[in-house]
């Protein structure tokens, strides 16, 4: 067995249980099964970002855990070339189907971009990840029209 680390994967889950929460609150709010603007309230809004920093801060660490002291290559480019793919996927899918309203740039996307970057970031000191990845997540929450 591979040397998976619990933690993780269960904040993994939580973050996908989150993700299909909101999600499906997206589909009744579509299907005119709740109010039209339900997940433009404010809380609804704050548990988007949330779950969305939550896929980003796990992608990082995941990246930074595996990766930190030598880049495996074949790892790296199956996981987020995986990624990448499903992005550009969904943005077709979306664009034949929603036109207009198709998704341009969502999570996958930024998991493709930041898993890049990511690797530019991999030989920065413990102390100086853990203070970009707060100023991440304080950007994230206060600047919610970005």
């Amino acid at each position: 067995m591979n040397d998976r680390i619990l933690w993780i994967d269960v904040a993994r889950g939580i973050s996908i249980l989150a993700m299909i929460t909101f999600h499906f609150a997206f589909d009744l709010m579509y299907f005119g099964l709740a109010k039209s603007d339900l997940i433009y309230q404010p809380d609804w809004r704050l548990f988007e970002r949330i779950i969305a920093s939550s896929f980003l801060y796990i992608a990082g660490l995941s990246l930074f855990i595996t990766h930190s002291s030598t880049i495996n290559w074949k790892s790296f480019i199956r996981r987020y070339g995986a990624t990448a793919v499903c992005a550009v996927l969904i943005s077709l899918v979306t664009f034949i189907l929603f036109k207009t309203d198709m998704i341009r740039f969502g999570i996958l996307h930024a998991i493709s971009v930041s898993g890049l970057i990511g690797l530019l970031l991999l030989k920065l000191n413990t102390a100086s990840l853990i203070l970009l990845t707060v100023l991440i997540f304080a950007f994230n929450l206060l600047y919610k029209n970005l």
